[in-house]
C-alpha cells in the first residue's frame, strides 16, 4: 500500500496522537506543527525537475518541481506536501506549544462571503505554445492590500478553453514563489457541455507564511494548441491567514477598490474612485497617487485624508504626464493613529 491510500490513514493516525498529547489544539494548530516538523524526502536540488509521465512535455515549460522554497523559507512540494510526516517531532511540538500563537483566522471576504480580489472581465488568451520558441504564457496581476500570514491561497479561474485538461495554471506571490496549480496536459479538466464556460477552483498551501500583501500573478499556458484555444474570462483570489503579531492592532485596509473611466485630457486629478470598507468604526482613510508601484510619489504630501466616505472620490492638484501608468493607494487610519497596510490600483492616463 503506498501513495494516499497509506498517507492519509497514517496521518490521521499521528494527528490523533498530537490531539491525545494537546486535546486543545485546533485544526489550524495541527496544520501548522505538521508542516514545520515534516520530513523533507526525494529533495535532490540538482535533479529536481519533473517530466509529464506520459511524455506530453511542453517545449521550454516545467512540468512540475519535486520541491520549491517559498518566500518564507519553507520547502513545499506538490507531491509530499512539506514532506513526510513524522509522529515523534509533531507530538513533542504539540506538547510544548504555544495555544493561540496563530492569532484569528482570517479571510479576504466581506460580510456577506464574496471575494474581495477578482480581476473582473479580462477575456486574456492563452497564448499559444510554438515550439520553436519555446514555451509562453498569458498573465494577469491582482493586488492584494490585506497583509497576512498565508495559511492556504484559492483561485476561481473562468474560461472558455474547450480542452481546460490542457492548460497548465501557476500563480505566483508577492514574494516571488510560484505555484503549479494545475499541470500541463493533465487531462484532468473536461468541458462543461451545459455552459459557455467553465469555473475551475485551484488552491495552493505552497504559500505557507509568506505574507500577502502585494500583486499575486496568475499565468496559464495552452500544452496543445492543435485541440483548440481559449480565453481566460476572469479569475479571483482568496487568501486565508492571520496578521503577523505586529499588526493585529492596526484596521484593515479598504478593499474592492473601482475606478471611473479616466478624466479625458486632465492630468491634474486621478479618475473618481469608490471601494469597500473593511470596517466603519473610528476610521478615516488617506490616498496617494504614485509611479512604479508607489517608489515616486506624485503629490508633495504623500498622503491626503479624504475621510470616512468611501464613494464617490477624487484627488485633484496633480501633476501627472499622459500615457503614464500611476498607482492609486489607499490606507486606513484608526483614531489612535495606527495605520492598516495598502490597498492598491493601477490606471493609465490617456495619451495627449
Amino acid at each position: 500500500m503506498n501513495g494516499t491510500s497509506s498517507a492519509a490513514p497514517v496521518t490521521a493516525g499521528v494527528v490523533a496522537l498530537m490531539l491525545e498529547a494537546r486535546p486543545a489544539l485546533t485544526w489550524r494548530d495541527v496544520k501548522h506543527i505538521l508542516a514545520i516538523t515534516a520530513e523533507k524526502i526525494d529533495n535532490d536540488p540538482i535533479l529536481n525537475t519533473l517530466d509529464h509521465p506520459r511524455d506530453k512535455d511542453v517545449s521550454g515549460h516545467v512540468y512540475d518541481y519535486k520541491w520549491i522554497t517559498n518566500g518564507a523559507g519553507h520547502l513545499f512540494s506538490n507531491w509530499y506536501g512539506f514532506g513526510r510526516v513524522n509522529a515523534a517531532n509533531a507530538v513533542v511540538t504539540a506538547q510544548f506549544y504555544e495555544l493561540g500563537s496563530l492569532g484569528t483566522f482570517e479571510q479576504t471576504l466581506n460580510s456577506v462571503g464574496t471575494w474581495y480580489y477578482n480581476s473582473g472581465t479580462i477575456n486574456l488568451p492563452v497564448i499559444e505554445q510554438d515550439g520553436s520558441t519555446g514555451a509562453e504564457v498569458s498573465e494577469s496581476r491582482i493586488w492584494v492590500g490585506h497583509n497576512y500570514k498565508v495559511e492556504y491561497a484559492q483561485i476561481e479561474l473562468v474560461t472558455n478553453h474547450p480542452f481546460p485538461g490542457d492548460l497548465a495554471v501557476m500563480l505566483e506571490s508577492p514574494s516571488g514563489t510560484e505555484s503549479r496549480l494545475l499541470t500541463a496536459n493533465s487531462m484532468l479538466l473536461l468541458w462543461n457541455a451545459s455552459s459557455s464556460t467553465l469555473t475551475i477552483p485551484l488552491g495552493s498551501s505552497a504559500f505557507f507564511e509568506e505574507l500577502s500583501e502585494g500583486y499575486w500573478t496568475l499565468r496559464v499556458l495552452d500544452g496543445n494548441v492543435s485541440r483548440g484555444v481559449g480565453n481566460i474570462i476572469s479569475w479571483k483570489l482568496l487568501v486565508s491567514g492571520h496578521r503577523p503579531v505586529a499588526e493585529r492592532a492596526y484596521p484593515y485596509p479598504p478593499t474592492s477598490i473601482t475606478l471611473s473611466a479616466v478624466p479625458a485630457a486632465d492630468l491634474t486629478v486621478t479618475p473618481v474612485f469608490t471601494f469597500t470598507a473593511s470596517t466603519t468604526s473610528g476610521v478615516t482613510y488617506q490616498a496617494s497617487v504614485t509611479t512604479m508601484s508607489g517608489l515616486t510619489e506624485v503629490e508633495e504630501s504623500p498622503w491626503t485624508s479624504i475621510g470616512t466616505s468611501t464613494v464617490s472620490r477624487q484627488i485633484s492638484g496633480l501633476t501627472l504626464s499622459g500615457d503614464t501608468v500611476y498607482y492609486l493607494k489607499l490606507r486606513a487610519v484608526d483614531s489612535q493613529g495606527r495605520i492598516s497596510s495598502t490597498q492598491l490600483v493601477e490606471w493609465r492616463t490617456p495619451n495627449i
